[in-house]
């Protein structure tokens, strides 16, 4: 969930101006999501916004304590319950794209032939589906193939791609 969470920041960060309301939505996500804590709980990122080793802890906690008293969602139900659709998404494609074993195979094939890293191949992925999000806003138009909220599951699941392979 870290993981995800800084890769959608890192998304959000590189759009360079080109931030729309789907933008400045998960953006205010991710903002309610990391400030949670409160008094009695720590907050999920120390003062200069990093991640802090026990964050989701807390929100283990939380959402189990919200689960046990019969609440219909915690405050991080919506975050989780998009991080577990990513991930089911990333493992049923991943079985038709890469190779048995090594989760990146697809990326780094690609690169090979373009002469390029496998992270500018999850860039350029990234990329594409911005570019198809701008060009539906910019021509008011509804689409005709993918639901939108398809090309940002898509573009989530690259964003932790690209991550995944920078990450230590």
């Amino acid at each position: 969930m870290r993981e995800l969470v800084s890769a959608a920041q890192a998304l959000i960060d590189a759009s360079d101006g080109w931030v729309n309301k789907e933008v400045d939505e998960l953006q205010d996500a991710i903002d309610a999501y990391l400030a949670l804590g409160d008094a009695s709980s720590p907050t999920p990122t120390s003062s200069d916004g990093e991640f802090v080793d026990g964050d989701f802890a807390s929100l283990d906690k939380e959402d189990s304590q919200a689960s046990e008293a019969g609440s219909a969602s915690s405050p991080s139900a919506p975050i989780r319950s998009a991080i577990d659709e990513l991930i089911a998404i990333y493992a049923k494609k991943a079985k038709d794209y890469a190779h048995d074993g090594d989760p990146f195979s697809n990326f780094k094939d690609v690169a090979v032939g373009m002469n390029t890293t496998p992270v500018a191949v999850a860039e350029s992925l990234m990329r594409v589906k911005l570019s198809r999000l701008t060009a539906l806003r910019a021509n008011n138009r509804e689409p005709q193939n993918e639901a939108v909220v398809d090309s940002y599951r898509d573009l989530m699941v690259y964003a932790v791609i690209a991550y995944a392979l920078v990450a230590p």
